[in-house]
C-alpha cells in the first residue's frame, strides 16, 4: 500500500480510508485478468484459431466471464456460434479499441471517428488531482488561461462536426434506419453525459481548496 514509501528514501505514507476499512480490504489486488473485460481477449483466441485449454496462464479466466465475451463476439458478428473468426471479426481486430468500438468503427466509417475517439477516452475535461504539485499561483497570466478557451473552443468545433457527422448519415441512404438511430442515440447520449459530467465538475471546483495550485 505504501509504494516507494520508506523503501527507497525516507518518507511519509498518508492513507485515505480509516482502520476500519483498512481491515476489510483484500491482502492483493486481484489479477488484470480476473476484473477486465475479456472481449478483446477472445477475439483474439478466435483470430489465432486457439482453444483456450491449449494455453497456460498463472490465471486462468473465469469461464462465465470468457462465455460472455464470446457471446457479445457472436451478437456483434465477429465470431461464428463456435466461436471461429469471421471477416468482420477479422476487420475489427485491425483496431485498437474495444470490440464495440471497433464494430461502430467498421460499419459507420469514417464518421464515427470522432466520437469512438472521445468514448475510448476517460476523462476528456479536467486533469487529476493527483498530477498537482503544491506551488501557490498568485499571480494568473493569460497562460494559464488560453488552455481552457483551447479547450472550449475544441468541444464547441466537436460538438458541431459531430452534430453535421449525424445530420449527414440521417440522409446517407447506404445505413439501415437501425444503424441511423444507434448512431443518433449515440450522439445524444454523448451529449447528455457531456453535460451531466461538466456540471459536476464545475461544483467540485467550487469547492476545491487547491484551485490556487498550479502544476
Amino acid at each position: 500500500m505504501a509504494r516507494r514509501a520508506g523503501r527507497i528514501a525516507e518518507g511519509w505514507c498518508y492513507r485515505y480510508w480509516s482502520a476500519n476499512e483498512e481491515g476489510a480490504m483484500p491482502e492483493f489486488p486481484p489479477s488484470e485478468i480476473e476484473i477486465s473485460d475479456l472481449s478483446n481477449f477472445a477475439l483474439e483466441l478466435a483470430l489465432w484459431g486457439s482453444e483456450l485449454k491449449s494455453m497456460k496462464f498463472l490465471t486462468e479466466p473465469e469461464p462465465a466471464r470468457l462465455e460472455k465475451a464470446y457471446e457479445l463476439l457472436y451478437q456483434l458478428g465477429a465470431t461464428t456460434i463456435e466461436n471461429k473468426i469471421t471477416p468482420h471479426g477479422q476487420e475489427i481486430s485491425k483496431f485498437p479499441c474495444h470490440v464495440r468500438l471497433a464494430h461502430m468503427l467498421n460499419k459507420a466509417g469514417k464518421k464515427s471517428a470522432i466520437i469512438a475517439a472521445l468514448l475510448q477516452n476517460k476523462d476528456i475535461l479536467f486533469k487529476s488531482k493527483n498530477s498537482f504539485s503544491f506551488k501557490l499561483n498568485k499571480n494568473k497570466s493569460l497562460n494559464s488561461i488560453l488552455p481552457s478557451i483551447g479547450l472550449i473552443l475544441i468541444l464547441l468545433a466537436f460538438l458541431i462536426l459531430s452534430g453535421y457527422g449525424v445530420y449527414e448519415m440521417l440522409h446517407d441512404e447506404e445505413l439501415s434506419k437501425l444503424m441511423k438511430f444507434s448512431l443518433t442515440g449515440l450522439y445524444f447520449g454523448f451529449i447528455v453525459i457531456f453535460v451531466g459530467v461538466l456540471t459536476q465538475r464545475l461544483k467540485e471546483r467550487k469547492s476545491d481548496k487547491y484551485i490556487g495550485v498550479e502544476k
